[in-house]
């Protein structure tokens, strides 16, 4: 397993290095640039050329992509353009936020939607499935947005249950609890496509193991029901929930950003949205890369976890 670990990982340099350079042609193909959004409007000709050599703008593309490039194998991710702050702390402060949220979302995922599928998936067709389909699919297509704008209203200004926005409150003790009371609304809302998801995942892997020669022989055994299911029929079911995993770590990147800004979580996706407002180049190459880092990483940790979940895959 390690030499596979490691020949997956040598794997992900050619990944990351053609994330970043389509990422660096996208950013840089963009109208105006981070002289657009600094400049004084009245700034002469002169002042806003003078201000592109001073941020190494007036350079061409591949010279900045390779400047920057080297810059981050040597653990420098170069300084903001509006804050004129190193990138790495100020991306930094912001991680901890978003992982958070994507930690709470996926554990209510998975923790609330395998034993749900698992439960409708022995009770096919019973009024259960039918119902635990019809919100499944409503949580699939409904917008997160437009959910967490429900929330808020309902929950935070109809309610008075819960804070509308931020990760504390403000002058607060900053404790676990005041945390957790905000992290509610947009781990729920962050989590429900997956759940939904999860659900119908599970429900049609478990239906497909169920059928299977060696669960019938495991029954014909007289051991529990309970036992069969979960011991023998789930450990093989969730070798596609491994694989979904796996790839929903991208698309809950992707989601972060769309809750981040309705419940104004102090995370990597507002971080980014500012800094694509203020054409700030060099946070946005670093949110980049730290998400794609994270993305291959999750994939890595998705494919070691076969042989564990299934003794029958060997990694070698």
């Amino acid at each position: 397993m390690i030499v596979f670990a490691l020949r997956r990982a040598a794997i992900t340099i050619p990944v990351l290095l053609g994330v970043t350079l389509i990422t660096y042609a996208l950013i840089n193909a963009a109208p105006g640039n981070a002289v657009t959004m600094l400049a004084d409007p009245l700034a002469t000709e002169e002042n806003r050329r003078a201000m592109e050599h001073a941020l190494g703008l007036d350079a061409p593309i591949w010279v900045r992509y390779v400047l920057w490039l080297g810059q981050i194998l040597t653990g420098n991710f170069g300084y903001s353009y509006v804050s004129n702050q190193p990138v790495l702390p100020l991306m930094l402060s912001h991680l901890p936020a978003t992982l958070e949220l994507m930690a709470a979302a996926l554990l209510i995922a998975y923790v609330v939607g395998i034993p749900l599928g698992v439960f409708v998936a022995v009770r096919q067709y019973s009024w259960y499935d039918y119902v635990t389909t019809f919100f499944a699919f409503v949580g699939i297509s409904t917008p997160s947005f437009f959910l967490g704008l429900v929330l808020i209203y309902v929950f935070a200004l109809q309610l008075n249950w819960l804070p509308p926005s931020g990760q504390y409150t403000l002058g607060g003790s900053r404790s676990l609890g005041d945390l957790l009371t905000h992290l509610v609304m947009p781990a729920a809302i962050l989590a429900l496509n997956y759940l939904a998801i999860t659900v119908r995942y599970v429900r049609g892997s478990v239906l497909e193991v169920l059928g299977q020669d060696y669960v019938r022989t495991a029954r014909s055994k007289g051991l529990r029901e309970r036992l069969v299911l979960y011991r023998h029929a789930l450990r093989n079911a969730l070798l596609p929930i491994i694989t979904l995993a796996g790839l929903q770590v991208p698309s809950l990147f992707a989601g972060a950003v769309i809750t981040e800004q309705v419940f104004a979580w102090p995370g990597m996706g507002q971080f980014a949205i500012q800094a694509i407002g203020a054409r700030d180049y060099p946070v946005l190459m670093s949110v980049t890369f730290v998400s794609a880092t994270l993305v291959v990483v999750g994939n890595l940790v998705a494919d070691l976890l076969y042989g564990v979940a299934d003794p029958r895959v060997r990694l070698s």
